[in-house]
């Protein structure tokens, strides 16, 4: 009997301390931070200006990998290599339809999955694939829209069951994209051709590409129509990036989550005579590469040399799990929290065996290609940025290619690459800037009532925010829910030093409108004036601001002709309208008008020969705003709701509501034109005084 009892109370104990076991092995994961990735289907570096959202690194601490590559610029094979951090030669999926080569019972989603992920893949997986692959709680291959994967993907997160890893793979901008309604006819930016467009003489490259014809009108035509409905898809996702952010800021998890995004390949829109992907040039090598690292303080942009396989390694760097395969790719995360971290500045390029298969070398200033055939390439990417001109077999050039050539053989092995020897010296040229990041300026105290997430401002003077000054013609950001401030625009970059930026308004395409306070010169608009719009193409944003611009409206053309006249607010009502405000007293197509009110300009055409007509939007005069220091000079209209948001010259008293100059605060109309009735919030919905410590003196205003 005493045995009875004593083996029962041994089998009592033993399960306790399995279950106390097991609940601590549940609390260990539930406390393991999570994983998304975020990956656009075929997007080429050229075409990021468009993603607005994205560039304005939303809520902070990213890593912008501005020398990111795809090992092998094709959707299955990168794929495979984001999944066991792997090279192709050594996880066997060589090219784009080797999906069933892929072993999916030892990979990133298995290994994560056995310790204690829940997971889920949502949109596009590999070709050829297998029916349902382990390691997968939720395998949701569909070819729905952006918008539709979106969507999937905010339910999973808010599911809030453990430590989840979401990998929400679009399948846009792919060819043939498909933007989504909203943004079927939006104008949109598309980058101008790159210097090796149609190239015209390819006699020193490849067997293959010397064969190709130069691509005929036709095709060019069709070509640059899906580039226009590509950049439009990209206005989806870059919502989509926004959207899951959002949500997972409101779940309480943002700064428990790792983020990536990154394009699984690069895309050839007429370069070197292609259309197409998985060649070893940079149009299709070189990627999009973003990471949101936790606690990471501002934002960054990363300049050494990073691939696709590194990822895996970062992802279980980062949950502290192991892989159950050799990496050939290194964790980045040493190098995001030290950006002078120990790195090797050399990445691998390959492309199967075959007539046009290839092993390539990326290095700083160099790309060293070996085909299979036996061609060589070398190209000097200071002074041949395009690869226009192959140096490989010159003898000024041996030096350098039999080191690259040492290189890439020791990649190839797995081994890191030799030291480096001397190496001929490049001949400088201009090259792009990469992308930088807004420097942020930490304030204490967030604003009251804020009715938004981003507010954008510029000021009549220069302002200092912490320990940083900015200047009059600058464009800063504020986040409502961090109050952190970062530089989004810098003018003097590209020449607008000498003049107040007193105007502008971001359009969905990722192009500023902005009008300035004095005349001025500037290439691609020529000689501009305080009464017109100009058109802002960034090709890089920050403190380091970089694009072209473009006259996008002649005040002179549709009647702005005093000195009075000068535009001082910016805002879009949507159907191609501009809601305009001048700085004194107006008089156009028989409409008068003062520097309280805004006028509708409904063009007919843009540009040098500006055609329109003018109605009367908002009479200010009609809702209290009746003395000279309430002009208004910065407004946002909300398209969805006609909410008007404002901001005044100096101190406003309208009905029920008074502010001082720097306040934001809004009007919801119910009455537009000669007889304005409008609902004035209970407060102001932002204030300067409180966001910067002292309140500035706002003269151009967005919100988000």
């Amino acid at each position: 009997m005493l045995a009875s009892v004593c083996l029962a109370l041994l089998l009592i104990l033993g399960v306790g301390l399995l279950l106390y076991a097991g609940s601590g092995r549940a609390a260990a994961q539930t406390n393991r931070p999570n994983i998304v990735i975020i990956t656009s289907d075929d997007q080429d570096v050229d075409s990021l200006p468009v993603m607005r959202h994205m560039l304005s690194y939303p809520r902070g601490s990213w890593v912008n990998f501005s020398n990111a590559f795809s090992g092998n610029s094709v959707c299955t094979p990168s794929r495979a290599t984001l999944l066991t951090g792997q090279y192709s030669h050594t996880n066997g999926v060589l090219g784009n339809n080797w999906g069933a080569e892929f072993n999916d019972y030892n990979a990133l989603p298995v290994w994560l999955h056995d310790a204690g992920y829940r997971t889920a893949v949502i949109g596009k997986y590999l070709h050829e694939h297998m029916e349902n692959p382990p390691g997968w709680d939720q395998f949701a291959i569909i070819e729905g829209s952006v918008d539709t994967h979106t969507a999937m993907g905010v339910d999973f997160i808010n599911q809030d069951d453990g430590p989840f890893f979401l990998w929400l793979a679009y399948r846009q901008p792919h060819v043939p994209a498909s933007p989504p309604d909203r943004y079927l006819n939006t104008e949109v930016y598309v980058a101008p051709d790159r210097p090796n467009f149609n190239e015209a003489d390819v006699s020193d490259k490849s067997a293959h590409i010397r064969s190709r014809p130069l691509i005929g009108a036709a095709h060019i035509a069709e070509m640059r129509a899906e580039r226009i409905r590509s950049q439009r898809s990209l206005l989806a996702i870059d919502d989509g990036i926004k959207t899951i952010i959002d949500t997972l800021y409101a779940a309480g998890d943002l700064d428990n989550t790792l983020i990536i995004f990154q394009a699984d390949n690069g895309f050839q829109w007429g370069a070197h005579r292609d259309y197409n992907k998985l060649c070893p040039y940079e149009e299709c090598s070189r990627v999009a590469l973003f990471i949101r690292y936790p606690g990471n303080s501002g934002n960054r942009t990363e300049t050494h040399y990073v691939s696709d396989v590194d990822l895996a390694s970062t992802i279980l760097d980062y949950v502290d799990v192991a892989p159950g395969l050799p990496q050939d790719g290194d964790s980045l995360i040493p190098l995001i929290a030290n950006p002078s971290a120990p790195w090797s500045d050399a990445v691998l390029i390959e492309r199967p065996p075959g007539r046009v298969g290839y092993y390539a070398i990326r290095v700083p200033n160099w790309t060293y290609i070996e085909y299979h055939t036996g061609e060589k390439e070398l190209y000097d990417m200071v002074a041949d940025p395009y690869q226009l001109e192959n140096k490989a077999g010159r003898p000024a050039y041996a030096a350098i290619q039999n080191q690259l050539k040492d290189e890439l053989a020791a990649l190839k092995e797995g081994d890191d690459p030799p030291p480096g020897t001397a190496t001929p010296t490049p001949t400088p040229t201009a090259t792009a800037t990469a992308t930088p990041s807004p420097t942020p300026t930490p304030t204490a105290t967030p604003p009251v009532g804020a009715a938004f997430e981003t507010i954008y401002i510029s000021s009549s003077g220069t302002v200092t925010i912490g320990a940083t000054t900015y200047a009059d013609e600058d464009i800063l950001a504020y986040d409502a829910d961090t109050a952190a401030w970062s530089q989004l625009f810098d003018g003097s970059d590209i020449g607008l030093g000498p003049v107040d930026l007193d105007a502008f308004q971001w359009r969905e395409n990722g192009t500023l409108l902005l009008s300035l306070d004095a005349p001025l010169t500037l290439a691609g608009a020529g000689a501009v004036d305080d009464s017109d719009v100009l058109l802002f193409t960034p090709t890089s944003l920050g403190p380091t601001t970089a694009g072209s611009f473009a006259l996008y409206i002649d005040g002179s053309d549709v009647g702005l002709t005093t000195a009075a006249e000068d535009i001082d607010a910016i805002a879009l009502p949507g159907n191609g309208d501009l809601l305009l405000s001048v700085g004194g007293n107006a008089s156009v197509n028989g409409l008068t008008a003062r520097d309280e009110d805004l006028l509708r300009l409904s063009p007919s055409q843009t540009g040098e020969t500006t055609l329109g007509s003018w109605t009367l939007y908002f009479d200010g005069s009609d809702v209290g705003l009746s003395r000279s220091i309430e002009d208004v000079t910065g407004v946002y209209v909300d398209q969805a709701t006609g909410r008007l948001y404002l901001t005044t010259l100096g101190n406003f008293d309208v009905p029920g509501l008074s502010g001082r100059r720097g306040d934001v605060f809004t009007c919801d109309p119910t009455a537009l034109g000669a007889t304005t009735q409008c609902t004035f919030g209970s407060a102001p919905v932002w204030r300067s005084s409180e966001a910067a410590g002292s309140y500035i003196p706002i003269d151009g205003l967005d919100v988000d």
